[in-house]
């Protein structure tokens, strides 16, 4: 699909997760961060990087029939509440499709500004079930699992777990991440095996594939998907110990700097994306 933005032209191809002549529309916020991830592949400082609404909602106007959700990210979203909900009020008017990734740190005090947007969901990182193994990954005091359960967001709470070495690396471990959320409304969780951008992520590299290989009755698949040789996806569902059904996707990104399947926007401007 080529599309003429403000006499730019961009070519965005479709792929597995995204076959039908619409794509997501990446934004990312902010660019720093409050935590220090070893496997971060962002480079984060301390500007803000305030975007220019005008420029985005010109932007927006052009391409919006075309969008399948925006997806907000950063750095952390939740550092810079006033640009943010700016640009959740923006997105508003276009009745979106809207997820929001977040560390969690912050999210317990943003909430109830955000239950006031249609966020469809937010995306928190989580990456491991005990609190303490979770602040090593980041480096940093995170949510804890108790907390979490007593959030009351409108949108859905959704789990990404990276796997990592040592932390969340085997069938047992995963099971283990899926039933400490019982007591959650989380009904989907994410694990995905690290991009190959440094060496913390190919030193402490979790092939998925190693991990859904030794799966049983336990986990109903449904779904597979590929696209070519870039990133590969399994879809199951879980029933944990007290018969809460979770959808837990797992998923393996190898070639992640081909573009050109998405449009992503930031305070530098607009550019093709994942």
């Amino acid at each position: 699909m080529e599309l003429d933005v403000n006499g730019k032209k961009y070519n965005i191809k479709e792929y597995a997760c995204s076959p039908c002549n619409e794509f997501p529309f990446y934004i990312n916020v902010t660019n720093i961060c409050n935590a220090k991830c070893k496997f971060c592949s962002n480079e984060c400082n301390k500007n803000f990087g305030k975007l220019d609404l005008n420029e985005l909602e010109s932007i927006i106007d052009i391409v919006h029939k075309k969008i399948s959700r925006f997806s907000i990210s950063g750095g952390e979203t939740l550092l810079n509440c006033e640009n943010l909900e700016d640009l959740l009020k923006l997105l508003k008017k276009y009745d979106p499709r809207i997820t929001l990734n977040t560390n969690g740190i912050l999210l317990e005090k943003t909430l109830p500004m955000l239950n006031k947007y249609p966020i469809e969901s937010i995306q928190l990182s989580r990456h491991h079930y005990l609190d303490e193994k979770n602040n090593e990954v980041f480096q940093t005091k995170t949510i804890t699992l108790d907390k979490i359960k007593q959030l009351k967001s409108k949108a859905d709470l959704r789990i990404n777990c990276l796997l990592i070495k040592d932390y969340i690396d085997s069938k047992k471990e995963v099971i283990n991440f899926l039933e400490s959320l019982n007591d959650t409304q989380i009904n989907q969780v994410g694990f995905i095996s690290m991009m190959q951008v440094n060496e913390y992520t190919k030193d402490n590299f979790i092939n998925y594939k190693d991990i859904v290989n030794e799966f049983d009755d336990e986990f109903m698949l449904t779904k597979k998907m590929a696209d070519q040789d870039r990133c590969t996806c399994d879809n199951y569902v879980y029933i944990t110990s007290t018969g809460k059904p979770i959808f837990v996707y797992f998923r393996y990104t190898k070639k992640y700097q081909e573009g050109g399947r998405s449009l992503f926007y930031d305070s530098a401007g607009l550019k093709e994306g994942y």
